[in-house]
């Protein structure tokens, strides 16, 4: 039976599809990017599209209810794939039964759901979060199969100045919150210090992270596959900030500095000052329990406040079991993120939610997380030192091209000075970190893919420690 604080996955809201017009709007796309159609779709995420002069769009959202098709002829122009002004007439929209579908789906009004279904979702209630650690001690809120996919929410706090609660920025902003996203957020932040009478922030952090999730089957030596299928803001606010003695140049910052970044979710920018943010969502924090509870802002060889901007949707986040279950925790949610994070923070989003799919690889060892995307293997270097963070990713680069490649000490080093950039990760966190970006292409690996040719989910790759659909 699915624990009380666990969820099936949202419906779909449907009073979104009430609105077809969208024709009247100019849309951009960008590649990695889901399209965004109009604020009706907003809930909802696509593949990307090919480069070609033509799209089909097929959206299915149940098949119990509907389906909606939508045809679009669009242009390449600056760069940019955006719908061609003279052909916005070319599209056809078909909406079958929603009567019935209302039916099939009572809470349709919910309002958070993503393309990508899930066997699980799990909402960021208080039962379902911790304050500022990864605690192997904290009992697992589900317990999951291998190959799994969940629907996690993550959440943070959002504030104008130190002393605001989220309360008291949503009621000054006129935002509603009785039965909202919002008010679920601005709950579960109330309650999670009564429900954790163990956090001392003075010894922990600040996140709020949920977790964890128990794998079945996983145990010490094995390898943990955390696939971001999907991800959506799920809502249009987040902090930017910084404080004295926090950021990369301590002796400059005087005050403390909060803004508060509104989203426009259709283009998928912030806004900043009269600047415009490219938001690319990604968690802070993916990480299994480590043996003792570690404070959420430290990474290490299992995981945590990784702060890599590359773990956006469509990408994969190996991690080395700790402990049997691996006791999976996600949170530090973010909107957009420069490397070196050198403030303090990124776009700290009011609440991101997540799709992931846990894949394990039995009798595989990783000496450190290792991710990769549709276009590099990333591997990770981390210490208090940032040289010595740059040395550990290099020798964790020189690792994967011996194993990977079978290259000589001698070739891999050489390789990676005349092939891989190395990227500051953060500067901020106190274990600071240092990624490689190993070009698939360069390494002659470009056949690897991780989306299917039909659009689903699950991708495949080469790569022998993976066990592909």
């Amino acid at each position: 039976m699915t624990p009380a604080h666990v969820q099936h996955p949202a419906p779909i809201c449907l009073m979104q599809l009430a609105y077809a017009n969208f024709h009247q709007h100019t849309r951009f796309f960008r590649p990695f990017q889901p399209p965004q159609i109009h604020s009706f779709f907003l809930p909802f995420s696509s593949q990307p599209l090919v480069h070609s002069r033509r799209a089909f769009l097929f959206f299915r959202f149940d098949k119990r209810a509907f389906f909606v098709y939508a045809f679009f002829i669009i242009s390449y122009e600056k760069q940019q794939w955006r719908c061609a002004q003279a052909r916005r007439h070319c599209f056809f929209v078909r909406i079958l039964s929603l009567r019935r579908a209302a039916a099939c789906f009572p809470d349709a009004q919910r309002g958070v759901c993503l393309m990508t279904k899930s066997d699980f979702f799990i909402p960021a209630t208080a039962e379902n979060l911790i304050m500022g650690r990864l605690d192997p001690r904290k009992p697992p809120i589900l317990h999951i199969p291998d190959g799994a996919t969940v629907q996690m929410e993550t959440i943070s706090s959002i504030k104008r100045e130190r002393r605001q609660t989220a309360r008291d920025f949503f009621q000054a902003e006129g935002v509603s919150l009785a039965g909202t996203e919002a008010g679920r957020l601005c709950d579960a932040l109330d309650r999670l210090r009564e429900i954790d009478p163990e956090y001392d922030p003075q010894k922990w952090g600040v996140h709020k992270i949920t977790g964890p999730l128990y794998i079945d089957g996983a145990q010490p030596g094995d390898v943990l596959e955390v696939r971001l299928l999907d991800t959506h803001l799920t809502l249009p606010y987040g902090n930017a900030m910084t404080f004295p003695q926090v950021s990369a140049l301590p002796d400059w910052i005087v005050s403390d500095s909060y803004h508060v970044i509104s989203y426009d979710s259709q283009r998928m920018w912030g806004h900043f000052l009269d600047m415009r943010i490219p938001l690319h969502p990604f968690f802070g924090i993916l990480g299994v329990a480590p043996h003792r509870p570690a404070h959420s802002s430290a990474p290490g060889a299992f995981g945590g406040n990784i702060d890599c901007r590359h773990l956006v949707k469509g990408t994969s986040l190996f991690l080395p079991v700790q402990l049997p279950g691996a006791l999976f925790y996600a949170g530090d949610p973010h909107a957009a993120q420069g490397n070196g994070e050198v403030s303090m923070c990124a776009i700290e989003t009011a609440a991101l939610t997540g799709v992931f799919q846990f894949v394990l690889h039995h009798g595989h060892s990783l000496p450190a997380p290792l991710i990769e995307t549709p276009t590099h293997f990333i591997t990770l270097g981390l210490s208090r030192d940032l040289d010595e963070a740059m040395r550990d990713a290099l020798r964790q680069a020189i690792s994967f091209l011996q194993s990977r490649k079978g290259l000589s000490v001698n070739d891999a080093m050489i390789f990676c000075s005349i092939a891989v950039d190395f990227e500051v990760t953060q500067v901020v966190n106190g274990v600071q970190g240092v990624h490689a970006m190993l070009d698939k292409r360069i390494l002659n690996l470009e056949n690897a893919s991780f989306w299917n040719a039909d659009g689903s989910v699950y991708y495949r790759s080469d790569w022998p420690l993976a066990q592909r659909w």
